[in-house]
């Protein structure tokens, strides 16, 4: 028998590893060939630091860390745009026949996208959180770890909305669900019962308590997987449209 390797596999490497590393390479490509999210992602950065910059100047009496979480809800209506630009990207221009073309397994074509999104939204996030301390105080160490929690809330949300567009595949769609779901909603239903349990006001809630400024709400354990619940049913809706469906 003989002990020399087939000319397709790589000492050390398996099929379906280069398979994996091809498939998030090219998918990186792709999406960041987009310039509909770059100009989104320079958006949400730009947004949330105006907006601090504007509130420190316009409340004296309030904490730099307060002024960080207040202009985080503006920049929620970036990572949203963002978010639904990148989860319809495949269906706006019936890409997606071309793409599992190049990647005829459905399950890492799938696997691919929701890594090199969560990649790309958490580093426009944080990217955005910290150029917001930078034009804060950027010499407390306490305002730093404010921004970390609103960039992970950021990624977080950006994943639910991504999850919703690629089931709803439709831009106009997907940006008015997720706008209601997460802006509209909480507002209109804070003083009822329950409210508490959508998306951001459980991301929200989160951010409160990795800050040590939340005085009531759900348990901190029931809280996160109530969220994950969410942005899990979103990915778990799409996924399912994805490989039992038609891709139009």
């Amino acid at each position: 028998m003989s002990g020399r390797l087939s000319p397709t596999t790589t000492p050390g490497k398996t099929p379906v590893t280069g398979s994996l590393r091809r498939s998030l390479q090219a998918e990186a490509v792709k999406v960041s060939t987009l310039p509909s999210l770059w100009l989104a992602a320079l958006a949400t950065v730009a947004l949330e630091s105006i907006v601090a910059k504007a509130l420190d100047g316009t409340n004296s009496g309030v904490s730099d860390a307060q002024v960080l979480h207040s202009a985080t809800a503006y920049a929620l209506i970036g990572i949203i745009v963002l978010a639904v630009l990148a989860g319809t990207s495949e269906f706006a221009g019936h890409q997606v026949e071309g793409s599992l073309l190049a990647v005829p397994r459905r399950t890492p074509f799938i696997a691919t996208k929701i890594a090199v999104f969560s990649g790309g939204f958490l580093a426009t996030a944080l990217l955005a959180s910290f150029a917001e301390v930078l034009a804060l105080t950027p010499g407390e160490l306490a305002l730093w770890r404010t921004g970390l929690a609103c960039a992970v809330f950021l990624t977080t949300m950006a994943m639910f909305c991504a999850g919703v567009a690629f089931f709803v595949r439709d831009v106009v769609a997907a940006l008015a669900i997720c706008l209601v779901g997460l802006l509209v909603l909480p507002l209109v239903l804070r003083s009822l019962p329950g409210s508490e349990w959508l998306p951001s006001e459980l991301g929200q809630h989160l951010v409160d308590l990795a800050l040590r400024t939340a005085s009531s709400g759900p348990h901190p354990l029931a809280a996160a997987a109530a969220l994950l619940a969410w942005v899990a049913t979103a990915w778990v809706l799409g996924i399912a449209r994805l490989l039992n469906g038609p891709l139009r």
